[in-house]
């Protein structure tokens, strides 16, 4: 039964022993999905405490938009030349004190890396090989609204015995989703236009109505006519319109001296007055024609008076 019992023994040592080989040897294909929680590599190792020589930044330094996707890095510092063979990453809650996963990581080079289910199936990257690198990045897609204030935190595996856990990137506030207003369709104006006929006359052309070649009617000699053509057509001149005339026909009457001789002389050596002479240029108004005018009238009284004082003058050397 000694024999026995040390047989056991020899066979739980030997398990146990393979089991922590297989432990140290740690995860060439990447980590298991219980190191989601703490993101430590099941190496057997402690992690570092030393200022890494790697670090991790993100494109949504200045915010991020829940549904928009940001670059997530993991680089070497200015000081280090060391590349890296594993890493694990996930987008948490900025205070630390959460370990559910935020966001998706939604493409990468799937020759170095593949999702690790961590809260969702995408919600951490890990290594796929033991291949050495010296950087990598990743596209995460951010969460939906109400996640707040997020860092990315990221295991680094420099080799086996030496790596650094979470190293975290600056925090990042969550952004107003742009809201966007759709187009409104603008009310339908009806108008109605009513139509007003304006009548208006439209004044022709300026027009020029000439009269006839100027004609010289001959009357009788004391009769001078002034005849005004008048424009053709009943048009009423509106504004703008000129209308011109040529000088009306014109009658003109010549001029009739006429002088009275003095009559023989008698015995009695008596001069008698002469006859006024008397030249008389009558115009007639239009339309008078074959009527006496004022000048004919006085022309026949002077006339009458000589006369009767031609025979008074002679009665009275008669008489004498």
């Amino acid at each position: 039964s000694s024999a026995k019992r040390d047989s056991i023994m020899i066979r739980l040592h030997l398990v146990l022993f393979l089991s922590s080989a297989r432990l140290i040897a740690a995860y060439p294909t990447g980590p298991p999905s219980s190191a989601c929680g703490d993101m430590t590599p099941g190496h057997g190792f402690s992690g570092q405490t030393s200022t890494p020589p790697y670090k991790v930044t993100t494109t949504a330094t200045s915010g991020y938009i829940p549904g928009r996707e940001y670059m997530i890095k993991i680089e070497k510092t200015s000081s280090s030349n060391t590349d890296f063979k594993g890493f694990m990453c996930q987008v948490r809650a900025a205070s630390g004190s959460s370990t559910i996963a935020r966001g998706t990581f939604e493409s990468f080079d799937t020759n170095k890396a593949q999702n690790l289910g961590c809260t969702t199936s995408k919600g951490a990257v890990v290594h796929r090989n033991r291949n050495t690198v010296s950087s990598f990045s990743a596209t995460w897609k951010a969460p939906s609204a109400g996640a707040g204030q997020l860092k990315a935190y990221c295991t680094v595996v420099q080799v086996k015995s030496t790596f650094w856990i979470k190293l975290e990137s600056a925090p990042f506030d969550e952004l107003s989703v742009p809201t966007t207003v759709a187009p409104t369709q603008p009310a339908t104006a009806k108008m109605t236009i009513s139509a007003t006929t304006s009548s208006a006359t439209t004044s022709p052309p300026n027009m020029v109505t000439t009269s006839p070649p100027d004609l010289t009617t001959t009357l009788s000699p004391t009769t001078k006519r002034t005849s005004t053509s008048k424009p053709a057509g009943n048009t009423t001149p509106t504004s703008g319109v000129k209308q011109s005339f040529s000088p009306t026909a014109m009658a003109t009457k010549p001029t009739t001296n006429q002088t009275a001789t003095t009559p023989p002389t008698k015995s009695t050596n008596q001069t008698m007055s002469d006859l006024p002479s008397e030249t008389s240029t009558v115009g007639r108004p239009r339309g008078t024609e074959g009527r006496p005018t004022s000048g004919d009238s006085q022309a026949v009284i002077s006339t009458t008076a000589w006369i009767f004082t031609t025979i008074a003058a002679m009665m009275n050397t008669m008489i004498h």
